[in-house]
């Protein structure tokens, strides 16, 4: 149905009336009383990609990071296994379309290790460091930011597509604030399809804004709560 509409409308004119429902206009700055708000870009930061859903989650005593939920890293250690077996019970049964699993099984393991690769290279805000950074901790040294240069948090939401259909959606994007009215990407992930999902991620960015001692400047839409 949502291809049959797509058709019809056209994917430019689709992703115009996206765009136009989640970016309804400029964000009134003022709702958050602080000056540095109104000198910031409110626009989406560039991004490499669209993560999986992540929680904030401790790292030892002193740090916090956004990881894969348990569920998931515990559905991705299984995946193997079950996409192995049914295969090679398949094989066993018809052994002449047995040709086909190095097509079926390289690809499913490729796509869960490029997965569990880019859960390693998470944001990670650390007080015994007194930093923030992101990405393999070898790099660190190279783009960590004070913690205490942290001014606020930002969380806006906006219509995200790289060219394809199965892209297309709703994301949500936190950045940090820094006291140059720079910023930095903490996540850009797509929306959590449940009201519960979202009031979890929301949750947990105000977390982290109290963890941190900052505002959070919440500019997600009402209707995208």
């Amino acid at each position: 149905m949502k291809e049959t509409v797509l058709k019809l409308l056209g994917w430019a004119e689709f992703r115009a009336r996206m765009k136009h429902r989640f970016n309804p206009g400029p964000v009134d700055t003022s709702q958050f009383a602080d000056h540095v708000a109104s000198k910031i870009p409110w626009s989406p930061m560039d991004t490499r990609s669209v993560l999986l859903r992540r929680r904030l989650a401790p790292v030892g005593p002193l740090a916090l990071t956004f990881a894969l939920p348990p569920s998931l890293k515990i559905l991705l250690t299984l995946l193997p296994v079950l996409i192995t077996l049914p295969m090679i019970l398949v094989v066993d049964t018809w052994s002449t379309i047995a040709f086909i699993t190095p097509f079926i099984l390289v690809p499913s393991y490729l796509t869960i290790g490029y997965i569990l690769y880019r859960s390693a290279s998470r944001p990670v805000f650390d007080r015994k460091s007194g930093t923030f950074w992101k990405g393999p901790s070898q790099s660190r040294h190279k783009v960590a930011v004070a913690l205490a240069d942290i001014h606020a948090l930002q969380l806006i939401s906006y219509f995200y597509s790289d060219g394809e259909l199965k892209s297309a959606g709703v994301v949500y994007q936190l950045n940090v604030v820094v006291s140059d009215k720079s910023r930095r990407e903490v996540f850009t992930q797509r929306q959590p399809l449940t009201s519960a999902g979202r009031t979890a991620l929301m949750d947990d960015c105000e977390r982290l804004a109290r963890w941190l001692g900052v505002h959070l400047w919440n500019a997600i839409h009402e209707f995208d709560r």
